[in-house]
């Protein structure tokens, strides 16, 4: 089943350009779980405020291509992040913030290929 967000207000937006100057300014591209969420599934959609959709992973690539500097083949599934350096996986989540610092560590898990047990809040 496809992951479904509504994290876009494109409330206003007049034109395309609009819109996806809003898409561009969404809190979802700050935040560091979202990383994850975004390169882990392979269908993507995305929902305005009124549940309307704006596009999906793959229609929107190019886009969000540009916003998290992600390249679209790791969007598309057609590589994975694992064949990328440290340093480019690291830039993709330099921009993200969480609230607690081991979130930061543990939202950089899935794209390093680290598997260990949380011990969350301690």
């Amino acid at each position: 089943m496809p992951r479904r967000w509504s994290v876009f207000d494109v409330t206003g937006a007049a034109s395309e350009l609009d819109r996806l100057a809003h898409i561009k300014n969404s809190r979802w591209f700050a935040r560091g779980w979202t990383l994850q969420e975004l390169i882990a599934p392979d269908v993507v959609e995305f929902y305005d405020a009124d549940w309307s959709e704006i596009g999906t992973k793959s229609s929107l690539r190019a886009q969000i291509a540009s916003i998290t500097g992600i390249d679209s083949a790791v969007l598309e599934g057609e590589r994975s992040p694992h064949t990328y350096s440290v340093a480019e996986r690291m830039a993709w989540a330099s921009a993200r913030s969480t609230t607690r610092v081991e979130d930061r560590a543990y939202s950089l898990f899935g794209i390093f290929d680290v598997n260990m047990p949380l011990i969350y809040g301690i």
